[in-house]
C-alpha cells in the first residue's frame, strides 16, 4: 500500500445486495465538493450503472455489473476512498443515532424559527392542536390509562429540578 491510500478517507459498506452497494464515508460527511467528485469518478467506471451520492448521510449508492471488489479497488486507485475490510461499524447505539437525528432536526427548526420553537415545541403543538381538533368533532373519549400515565411519566420526568 503506497503512502497516498494512507491518506484517503476511510470508507466502509453499510448495504451490498448482488449489483447493489451502498458506501459510507464517515469522515467525508457534509462535504458536497467531495461526494459530487466521488459521483462523476464512479460514473467514468464501465462497471457501474448508476451512482448517487448524499454528502449529508456520508454515502454513495452504486448499481454496478462487476464486484464489490472491483468497485473498491477503482475507487482506491483514483482516490476516492480506502474501502475498510469487515464492518466499521458506526459508534453509537442504533437509539444513540437516533437520538443524534431528533437533535439535529431540532436545532433545524430553532434555526427555521429565529430559536422561538425547537423540537419539543413542535412535538407540543402538534398534540395540542390534535387534541383541538377531536374536541370539535365531539371526540370527547379520554385516553386510555397506559397512555395517561406515559404523558404523566414524561411531564413528571421533564419537570424542572428544585
Amino acid at each position: 500500500m503506497n503512502n497516498q491510500s494512507q491518506a484517503l478517507p476511510q470508507a466502509y459498506t453499510s448495504h451490498n445486495l448482488q449489483d447493489r452497494l451502498r458506501i459510507k464515508v464517515p469522515s467525508r460527511k457534509g462535504n458536497a465538493k467531495y461526494f459530487n467528485s466521488v459521483t462523476e469518478e464512479l460514473q467514468k467506471n464501465k462497471t457501474v450503472i448508476y451512482v448517487e451520492a448524499n454528502h449529508l448521510t456520508g454515502g454513495v449508492f452504486i448499481r454496478h455489473s462487476g464486484t464489490p471488489s472491483e468497485i473498491y479497488d477503482y475507487c482506491r486507485k483514483n482516490n476516492l476512498f480506502d474501502h475498510t475490510e469487515g464492518a466499521l461499524v458506526p459508534v453509537g447505539k442504533p437509539v444513540d443515532q437516533v437520538a443524534s437525528l431528533m437533535k439535529s432536526f431540532s436545532t433545524k427548526i430553532k434555526n427555521a424559527t429565529n430559536g422561538d420553537i425547537d423540537m419539543a415545541d413542535l412535538a407540543f403543538l402538534s398534540l395540542f392542536t390534535t387534541g383541538i381538533m377531536q374536541l370539535a368533532k365531539g371526540r370527547f373519549v379520554l385516553p386510555p390509562w397506559y397512555t395517561a400515565f406515559w404523558y404523566a411519566f414524561g411531564l413528571f420526568s421533564k419537570r424542572p429540578k428544585s
